[in-house]
């Protein structure tokens, strides 16, 4: 999931900036392990903490070097996209140190961080993703696109595996990706082209299928990352081939 947005920024960067997109990307992973590290630390009793230090050091010192070094590329514009980022990662933070780091809400602040990365890597900033609109709407509506498929795989693998027979999470699950399907029709006039559309609906068809199988036997985790690694490469493909929902 990490690397369709971080991919897609990049190709939607104008002009491209394969450095910049390099050592961005290369801070957000770093940091990914780090935010992942500090949440396994936040949970831990006091007494076990010691043992995810040594990540949380590593990945927290790489992803700052090698923000440092994207500052140094970029300028000072590439600062404001912290309080972007802040009220999505210290609420994420804190439920894990609640220890419900795995709530819709935790998902959807981490998902949405990730989603984020397409603007961070396609402007400098968000001042920059201001002065550049209308042209920065395809990257503003890609990112919010990747947003509701991703998000939707949150609640799609939870009403598989840890809220299977929750009955609330799958019809969330439907009808999170219906209304998908619905918004990016293009008689709304957000999209020209069906690709995102026939997106979300093999998406619907997806979470139907699956919902049904599992309410006579579990689905295996690895048939689930399995299809959810193929539907990963269409969205990758129908970002990169339409530009956006636009």
């Amino acid at each position: 999931m990490l690397a369709v947005p971080l991919i897609t920024g990049a190709a939607l960067r104008t002009p491209p900036g394969a450095l910049r997109s390099l050592l961005v990307s290369s801070c957000f992973v770093a940091g990914y392990f780090g935010f992942y590290a500090a949440s396994q630390w936040l949970k831990s009793p006091p007494r076990r903490r010691g043992r995810h230090l040594p990540p949380l050091l590593t990945y927290t010192s790489a992803s700052a070097a090698l923000g440092l070094l994207a500052l140094h590329l970029t300028g000072p514009a590439l600062l404001g996209w912290i309080p972007v980022f802040a009220p999505l990662l210290v609420p994420a933070l804190w439920l894990a140190r609640q220890r419900n780091e795995r709530a819709l809400l935790g998902g959807a602040l981490t998902t949405a961080a990730a989603c984020s990365m397409t603007l961070v890597l396609s402007h400098d900033s968000p001042a920059a993703v201001l002065a550049d609109w209308p042209a920065a709407r395809s990257a503003t509506l890609t990112s919010l696109a990747l947003f509701g498929y991703f998000f939707g795989t949150v609640l799609h693998v939870k009403s598989l595996i840890r809220e299977r027979g929750n009955s609330r999470i799958a019809t969330a699950s439907l009808l999170w990706h219906l209304v998908w399907a619905v918004a990016t029709l293009p008689l709304w006039g957000l999209t020209t082209s069906w690709a995102w559309t026939a997106l979300f609906g093999l998406a619907t068809v997806r979470t139907t299928l699956l919902f049904r199988a599992a309410r006579t036997r579990p689905v295996r985790p690895a048939v689930i990352g399995l299809i959810e690694v193929g539907l990963s490469l269409l969205v990758l493909v129908c970002a990169l081939s339409t530009g956006a929902p636009d």
